[in-house]
């Protein structure tokens, strides 16, 4: 027992840290190594702007002719809405196929309903088994 006392205080001693650490560096150190990231100086918004030397300005449907890039944009809109509406069209076949599982589930269970006796005749046909079975079958369409 002592042994482990003193293993825990030289385990402590050994990861306790000499130096504290901060979470931003102290004003000194940063003053000196960082540079400012906005301008001491502000702008002067009087000096004289120098003037364009482009060509005079022509109407956008003249100027404008579609990059390769823009092509490739309009391609792969294309193709995005292909797919998205094939992925509806999967959507509908699964969700009919949903539906007529349901139906044929719904359809067996009341035929088999439909064979069990009613309560008040007190008739014993298979007692219970048909109960069984309509209520196994009613939990498959629950969970």
């Amino acid at each position: 027992m002592p042994t482990a006392v003193a293993a825990a205080t030289a385990l402590t001693a050994f990861l306790y840290p000499l130096t504290t650490a901060h979470a931003e560096a102290p004003p000194s150190q940063s003053q000196l190594t960082r540079k400012p990231i906005y301008d001491d100086l502000p702008l002067d918004s009087t000096a004289p702007t120098l003037p364009s030397t482009s060509k005079p300005s022509q109407t956008p449907a003249e100027s404008y002719r579609p990059t390769p890039t823009d092509r490739l944009a309009v391609q792969i809109g294309h193709a995005r809405m292909a797919l998205y509406h094939q992925a509806v069209r999967g959507e509908k076949a699964v969700d009919n196929a949903l539906t007529q599982t349901l139906r044929l589930e719904h359809s067996f269970t009341s035929t088999v309903r439909s064979l069990a006796p009613p309560r008040e005749s007190g008739e014993k046909i298979l007692p219970g088994a048909l109960y069984v079975l309509v209520a196994s079958m009613a939990g498959s369409i629950i969970t």
